[in-house]
């Protein structure tokens, strides 16, 4: 189907053709209104050449072929390009170049030709001869057929890449088989899929074809079916760019099963990779031939994982999977759903399945089963083919048409409209006991034996739609069934004469309208004994009348997408009810606490917030209360009671406040009887900044005249959460040595600084540092620690040393030896030293800062050969202070609370002012140097006259030139015209004449034409600044070249 307006292209592979009387069933193709009779179809012409020797352009180059088409089975494949519908795609894999037929001793084959029509059929259609190359007929090394038995159309599709066409051609390469790529666009040229003939010799590769995102996200694969590679068969995937392969490959798991003769891609999660389906149809279970349907998920590279099974009813030869086509969204869930032919049920009339997708992948139950009985009794092979979905009736829903060719039929299957009454509700409410019985269809008082209950049963339907084009009105049908498990109903109702009858089941219907809920209610009656106690059932079967509007059973974003039609109430009858005609109640209760506008349910110390309970309250029996609910709320004095409201309204609750003991308080909050069913209510309170708590407790719980009661604790964890920062920094951060000799001995105060920032909310209550830093006895040494705070509260803090142990002296050996050393400190090296320090109570927006100061002693003795030492300290933050090996935690810590402080000490050299003064040297000649080379290019500019100004001659010569370029720019319509002159008069001159074409683009070519006898030469004014050599002969002259003009003279 199309945009034709209304029209529907059919194919008749085995239909004779009135213009070509003599050819034998070469295939039609037929355009037909959509939801006429075959008698208001008429062919399309697709080739008028008849069996008729044909020569056209293909790719550029010059084919020629002889056609035979008979029996040709022209119409077998039929599909239309998916983006625009731009072009349609007809093929005939029978069809024959009868070459072979005539050179070849009358062999005969069929190599299968393919045509491209325009989508309103005005267009010649393009001829796809892709199997005609002469040298690849028939391989005669080894002796077989490559191209003349390919049958190319046997399955063929547009490719979801624009301007891509797929033919699959199963009998290539001596029934091989393999994929004919065609590009129709961009590169304009044909490739060719050709499996190894050693490992897949008659596997029939190119049975099915489909395209899809198997492996990448952004370019198309190819899976092509071959149903009888290895028996089992399989589907092989390749690239849509090089035909090398395959890429990975597919196995059925049945001989014989036929796996690969039909495939399909599928998307379920956007833009993650396709699904592939792959039909089995002759695969058996309990019957011979009932057909599988496989869905595998793609895993990229790694290939695919089998996601499900589909299968129809197992009815035998049904050939279940035989055909399968991606109809899109058909029920508009947001995933596409597919259509599975099973042409054989039914002694051959045929059915097709609806499978949908939803959000794990593709529901394994179908969803709608359509057979052909049910159209038309005399329909046979009813879901062979299909077409692509289309909107015809322009409803928002896709349509498709279904083949049937043992029949001559097709079928086309409109979709209506999707209704949702899945909030369809059925409840029994207000029972409450009656004092009597019922007998003679009459209420009577003062019964024995008998309990007797009253209650509303209500059943409401509500139409949901959120899709464009539906419906704003359907009507719906309904049966209500009664106490369905017992042969006499217990239930009793008035009649139209106003007797209580038993209630076994009623029907009715209501029209219903979109967005508004439609509700009918009915007065019941129980009546039971203590023998007959059971829970009593009721149920509701609905659906929906008239076919324009269909009935949602799925929906795709549920785990369970199922929707059933069906609704069920339950009427417990166990409980007891007082002397007084009141039941016990069961009330139940359920809560639920959040802290407003954070939609959290912990809290961080250090804040203010508001946290609001929710409190429902249940009645589970649906019996009538006789009297007011009251809620109750026990919680912690530190918070602050804000209000209390119903959910619903919005309206006030009264409520009462008392104390509860010394550090809680009550709540008690009273809900009417005329509110009881389902109410929900909300309590605000208000918890502080000095929360210290470890939790906040709510203990909620429920009283009315109920002898049943239920309790509910919430709790609310209360966490400390602050966001720290240490900074660390060194002072200074580079020192400078001049060790000039062994005896000088320097001394340098150097500090290792380390901030801990705590921005909040809440207060650090236990936590830790731990710094390392190098120390080097008698050359690098601890001068003092220092630590303040802001606020300062020097109290809450300690700090302990620990070494790591004396150095060896080797240590120091190397050290002294080596012109660049790192004394880096993470805890574990025996040169550093450890501190740790412990802090209590370091409160939001507090800092405190510790000062490591050093003293750097350094003797040139022992050190004069050093350029550079890097000295690194490190520290690391904890929360709480831990009883661990601080080595330990260093070396395995993730924390981001580190940091490194780097301190750079530099040698600068013992020989410092002979290097300035060797360098001024240096200075000196550089410079001197400079000015020589400066005079000596100077005196030879000088020599070759690059200082001496034009003499007079030149200068004149140059002004020339220049008045001469001024004049050709502003005269150059004179020049035109002189030439349009010159042309006239002396054409078969200026036809003669030729100039070099290569010249600089700063010149100025002029030509002037010059002859002794019939043509006036120039003047002598005009050449007389020129030249004065003359050549005697006639005809254009040669060229003298000058700065800015090139000018012929004779």
């Amino acid at each position: 189907m199309s945009r034709m307006k209304g029209k529907i292209l059919v194919g008749a592979p085995k239909g004779n053709s009135s213009n070509f009387s003599l050819i034998d069933r070469p295939g039609l193709l037929y355009k037909c209104p959509i939801a006429s009779q075959k008698r208001d179809c008429y062919p399309i012409n697709v080739n008028n050449a008849g069996n008729t020797e044909e020569t056209i352009s293909y790719h550029n180059k010059r084919v020629t072929f002889h056609n035979d088409m008979s029996n040709q089975w022209l119409g077998m494949t039929l599909d239309i390009e998916p983006i625009n519908h731009s072009s349609i795609m007809i093929c005939a894999p029978r069809w024959k170049d009868s070459y072979l037929e005539k050179k070849m001793n009358g062999m005969s084959h069929m190599n299968g030709i393919c045509y491209i029509l325009s989508s309103d059929l005005s267009s010649p259609p393009k001829v796809l001869p892709a199997l005609t190359n002469l040298k690849r007929l028939v391989n005669r090394k080894s002796n077989y057929v490559e191209f003349s038995m390919g049958a190319m159309g046997f399955s063929a599709v547009f490719s979801q890449e624009n301007g891509t066409l797929l033919f699959g051609a199963p009998g290539l390469n001596d029934w091989t088989g393999g994929v004919v790529i065609e590009t129709i666009s961009g590169e304009n040229n044909v490739r060719y899929i050709e499996p190894s003939r050693k490992d897949f010799q008659d596997s029939y590769s190119g049975y099915s074809i489909t395209t899809g995102k198997f492996v990448s996200r952004s370019k198309f694969s190819i899976a092509v079916g071959a149903p009888r590679a290895d028996n089992n068969g399989k589907v092989l995937l390749y690239s849509s760019e090089s035909t090398v392969g395959p890429l990975s490959s597919v196995v059925g798991t049945q001989t014989g099963s036929y796996f690969g003769a039909a495939l399909c891609s599928l998307s379920i999660e956007g833009d993650k990779l396709d699904y592939l389906v792959v039909g089995a149809p002759m695969f058996a279970d309990k019957s011979p031939e009932e057909g599988r349907v496989f869905v595998f998920k793609s895993h990229g590279l790694l290939g695919f994982r089998k996601a499900s099974v589909l299968k129809g009813l197992d009815k035998p030869f049904a050939r279940f999977g035989a055909t399968i086509s991606n109809i899109g969204d058909l029920d508009k869930d947001g995933f596409e759903d597919i259509v599975v032919g099973a042409p054989y049920e039914e002694d051959g009339r045929g059915s097709i399945y609806i499978f949908n997708g939803y959000k794990l992948g593709l529901w394994s139950k179908f969803t709608k089963h359509i057979t052909a009985r049910e159209i038309d009794p005399g329909i046979r092979t009813f879901g062979i083919s299909f077409s692509r979905p289309y909107d015809v009736d322009r409803n928002n829903y896709s349509d498709i048409a279904v083949g049937a060719y043992k029949s001559d039929n097709t079928i086309v299957l409109w979709s209506t409209p999707l209704i949702d009454l899945s909030e369809t509700i059925l409840k029994v409410t207000s029972l409450q006991p009656v004092n009597g019985c019922i007998i003679h269809e009459k209420l009577q008082p003062n019964c024995t034996n008998q309990n007797l209950l009253q209650g509303n049963m209500i059943y409401c339907f509500m139409f949901k739609s959120d899709r464009l084009n539906s419906p704003t009105n359907a009507i719906v049908k309904y049966q209500v069934v009664f106490d369905s498990t017992r042969n006499n109903s217990r239930v009793f109702g008035y009649n139209k004469s106003n007797n209580l009858i038993p209630l076994k089941s009623f029907t009715g219907k209501r029209r219903i309208y979109v967005h508004r809920r439609a509700c009918e209610n009915a007065t019941i009656y129980i009546q039971f004994t203590e023998e007959s106690n059971q829970d009593v059932w009721i149920e509701l079967d609905y659906n929906l009348r008239g076919r324009k509007v269909t009935l949602l059973k799925f929906n795709g974003k549920k785990k369970q997408p199922e929707i059933t039609n069906k609704s069920k109430a339950r009427v417990e009858l166990k409980q007891k009810c007082a002397a007084d005609n009141e039941c016990d109640e069961k009330i139940l209760i359920k809560a639920a606490m959040e802290i407003q506008n954070e939609n959290q349910t912990v809290y961080t110390v250090g804040k203010s917030v508001n946290v609001l309970v929710l409190v429902t309250v249940l009645n589970m029996d649906d019996i009538k209360t006789s009297s007011d609910v009251s809620i109750n709320i026990q919680y912690s004095k530190i918070l602050s009671f804000v209000k209390s409201f119903h959910y619903w309204s919005n309206r006030s609750l009264p409520c009462d406040i008392e104390d509860y003991n010394s550090s809680k308080f009550i709540i008690s909050c009273r809900i009417s009887k005329e509110q009881n069913y389902n109410t929900s209510a909300i309590f605000e309170f208000y918890v502080g900044n000095g929360l210290l708590e470890d939790s906040v407790e709510f203990l909620i719980s429920s009283h009315s005249s109920s002898r049943i009661s239920n309790n509910v604790t919430l709790y609310l964890p209360v966490v400390s959460r602050s966001h720290v920062i240490v900074i660390g920094k060194g002072s200074p951060d580079e020192v400078i040595l001049k060790l000039q000799n062994e005896s000088i001995k320097t001394e340098h105060e150097i500090v290792f600084t380390y901030i801990i920032f705590n921005e909040g909310p809440s207060t650090l209550e236990n936590s830790s540092m731990f710094i390392s830093y190098p120390e080097l006895p008698g050359v690098l040494d601890m001068n003092g620690l220092m630590i303040e705070s802001n606020p300062k509260d020097a109290s809450k803090y300690i700090c302990t040393l620990k070494m790591q142990g004396e150095i060896s002296s080797t240590l120091v050996d190397k050290i002294n030896e080596e012109q660049n050393i790192q004394l880096i400190c993470n805890g574990v090296h025996p040169y550093c030293t450890n501190i740790v320090c412990k802090f209590q109570n370091i409160g939001p927006r507090m800092s405190v800062t510790l000062n490591i100061n050093m003293l750097l002693t350094v003797h040139g003795k022992k050190f004069q050969q050093l350029r550079h030492v890097k000295l690194q300290s490190t520290s690391v933050y904890r929360n709480k202070t831990e009883e661990k090996d601080w080595d330990e935690i260093i070396l395995f810590t993730k924390s981001n609370r580190k940091s490194k402080v780097i301190i750079d000490v530099f040698n600068v050299d013992m020989n410092y002012e002979e290097v300035r003064d060797m360098q001024m040297w240096i200075i000196i000649v550089s410079g001197a140097g400079g000015i020589v080379v400066f005079l000596i290019i100077s005196l030879f500019m000088f020599k070759v006259g690059f200082f001496r100004r034009l003499d007079n001659e030149d200068l004149q010569l140059r002004k020339a030139n220049w008045k001469l370029r001024i004049a050709e720019t502003n005269q150059d319509q004179d020049i035109n015209r002189t030439r349009q002159h010159f042309h006239r008069r002396n054409r078969h001159t200026i036809n003669n004449a030729c100039f070099s074409s290569n010249v600089d683009d700063d010149e100025t070519h002029v030509l002037i034409p010059y002859s002794n006898d019939s043509v006036t030469g120039p003047s002598d004014e005009d050449i007389s600044s020129i030249s004065s050599n003359m050549s005697e002969e006639s005809g254009y002259l040669e060229p003298i070249k000058t700065r800015k003009q090139r000018v012929f003279v004779k």
